[in-house]
This record gives C-alpha cells, sequence and structure tokens, in this order.
C-alpha cells in the first residue's frame, strides 16, 4: 500500500504508521480518517487505486509546499461510517460469528474421521 502523511506529505508505507520524516503519528479518528482518505487504501479495486496514485502524488506536492488541501465530505463520512463498524465488532461477537460459521464443518468433518476409524477397525 501506499500512503503520505497528513502533516508533511511525504510517502510511508500504511496510514496508521507514524511518519518517518516529522514524526507525525494519527491516532485521533478525524486524523486516522484523513490519513486514510490519502492513502491508496481508500479505494478497493486495483483500478481505482492505480487511478488514483496520480492524484494521491499531487496531493503530497501540494502538502510539501505547505498548501491546505480539501478533503471530499462525502469519502470521508464513509470512512468513518467503515471505522465505527469496525469498533463496534467485539473479539466475542466475533468468536462467535466464526463458530457459527465454522463449527457444523467442524462437526461433520469429525463425524467422517470417526465413520473411518469404525469402519477401519472392522
Amino acid at each position: 500500500m501506499y500512503a503520505i502523511c497528513l502533516k508533511c506529505g511525504a510517502s510511508k508505507k500504511r496510514p496508521y504508521d507514524p511518519c518517518d520524516q516529522c514524526g507525525f503519528y494519527p491516532t485521533d479518528p478525524d486524523s486516522m480518517e484523513k490519513s486514510i482518505y490519502l492513502s491508496l487504501g481508500r479505494y478497493d479495486t486495483p483500478a481505482e487505486q492505480s487511478k488514483y496514485d496520480t492524484e494521491l502524488r499531487k496531493i503530497a506536492s501540494e502538502i510539501r509546499r505547505g498548501h491546505e488541501i480539501g478533503f471530499d465530505s462525502e469519502d470521508l463520512a464513509r470512512l468513518r461510517g467503515q471505522r465505527i463498524a469496525m469498533e463496534s465488532v467485539s473479539d466475542a461477537g466475533a468468536l462467535k460469528y466464526l463458530l457459527r460459521v465454522f463449527f457444523p464443518g467442524i462437526l461433520f468433518l469429525l463425524a467422517i474421521i470417526a465413520l473411518l476409524h469404525v469402519l477401519k477397525l472392522r
């Protein structure tokens, strides 16, 4: 992934990493959402990411020159919604979901193994 620092425009690997150039670390929700906005992770598909890569490099240049950049309010709202959805998932909820999805398959495999074991003993 490719991202740029919200404060100085330097490139970095991931939006949630601290900047090697200026040390800025996006920790609050607002700076995290804006940092994700300034990354290729903002888009899902390689085609969208490729298209945004050129624009992102221009934005980085503007930030390095000290210019204020504008953020699309709809995209920030979408990123905020995704962040809130991710934060709402508890570990217990995720574990319950995984058990509900995989438990029947595990039981089926155990039944097959037991059946093969019984047939092998005969």
